[in-house]
């Protein structure tokens, strides 16, 4: 507020997007390992969403972990991508429509 800021685009922002045209990812679902990933996930939504990634610390026995059980938006994750499915970096895209808007910084 006041600042003059305003989104005109995003993806994952409350499991929402905005002006979003595409998002290109060939590594979802593509991990033989539930314990590796490269994907959106949702938790109660996604099938499988590597353990490394989730923070169940209030179940006890979890010290790890970036999204807490209550969080249920949708998220990018990344989990054990260098491994013998891949041969080096791995990356998806998404690509935004901003017709209209003079962007001067990002």
């Amino acid at each position: 507020t006041g600042s003059g800021w305003i989104s005109v685009a995003y993806d994952m922002v409350g499991s929402s997007s905005l002006n979003l045209n595409s998002h290109n990812n060939i590594w979802d679902g593509a991990f033989s390992s539930s314990a590796d990933g490269f994907q959106k996930y949702r938790r109660g939504v996604s099938s499988y969403i590597p353990a490394i990634i989730l923070d169940d610390s209030n179940l006890g026995g979890d010290t790890l972990g970036m999204i807490n059980d209550t969080d249920t938006d949708e998220f990018f994750g990344v989990a054990d991508t260098a491994n013998s499915q891949t041969s080096g970096a791995i990356s998806a895209t998404w690509e935004f429509d901003i017709t209209g808007h003079d962007i001067k910084a990002i």
